[in-house]
């Protein structure tokens, strides 16, 4: 599969389709971020999980006085440009308050507007971004209510780091993110405060994950703490959950 072939079956796809892919090495961020722009279902036509490697997806929904934006992911690896050096948790990376170098960082996934996203059976690996790590999205704008569910369904986060969340980057206003994992796994991931987790005015909801040797870097960030979650004014539901 390549880019263009993707982009033109989204383009011709009908509401709710099913795309198959195989895998794709796309073009590094900010030039090579995708778009999704109906309703559709992303998932693997091989035998095994499509590689996705330097995938950025930047989602932008519906305005708030309609039906979400559905998009599913399912059986990709998504593969970031940091994979091949992946983290030292004795030498961890140099994070710190500064955006690094976009043309040299990416992130899987930046939301906005009117969002219900999910991700099934999926891995990622090697992102490094000045925010979160793997995904991105601030809802605190007072003039929209726009609303961003995200759902992580048995998929696992390893060697991703950020400044803010080495998963995930989330600001919400009114508690209008909502984030739900079940059966997940958290490994090896950093940040300069929420190794895995960094949210504010969200909720958070993870089922059934387990959460392995995450950890906060020490740096000149604002709040730095949080080897695995730094939460601020968050709805937290942790079941059945391990970290160590």
């Amino acid at each position: 599969t390549t880019v263009e072939a993707l982009t033109e079956a989204m383009m011709n796809a009908q509401d709710g389709d099913t795309i198959l892919v195989g895998d794709i090495v796309f073009k590094p961020m900010p030039m090579g971020m995708m778009q999704v722009p109906k309703n559709l279902v992303i998932k693997s036509g091989t035998d095994r999980n499509a590689i996705f490697t330097n995938a950025t997806f930047a989602l932008n929904g519906t305005a708030s006085d309609a039906a979400p934006l559905k998009v599913r992911f399912e059986g990709i690896d998504f593969v970031g440009n940091n994979a091949e050096n992946g983290i030292d948790v004795e030498n961890p990376p140099n994070v710190s308050s500064k955006m690094p170098d976009i043309m040299n960082s990416m992130c899987a996934g930046i939301f906005k507007m009117n969002l219900d996203v999910t991700y099934a059976n999926c891995t990622f690996s090697g992102y490094h971004y000045g925010y979160g790590g793997v995904f991105n999205a601030i809802y605190s704008s007072d003039d929209n209510k726009n609303e961003l569910n995200l759902t992580l369904e048995k998929c696992r986060f390893t060697s991703n780091a950020g400044n803010y969340g080495g998963v995930m980057y989330l600001i919400g206003l009114n508690h209008n993110i909502t984030v739900l994992a079940d059966d997940c796994i958290f490994e090896n991931n950093a940040a300069a405060t929420g190794g895995v987790v960094w949210a504010e005015n969200a909720n958070i909801d993870f089922n059934n994950c387990c959460f392995s040797e995450n950890q906060y870097i020490e740096s000149d960030v604002e709040k730095a703490a949080g080897g695995a979650m730094a939460l601020y004014n968050c709805g937290t539901e942790l079941e059945d959950c391990v970290f160590y």
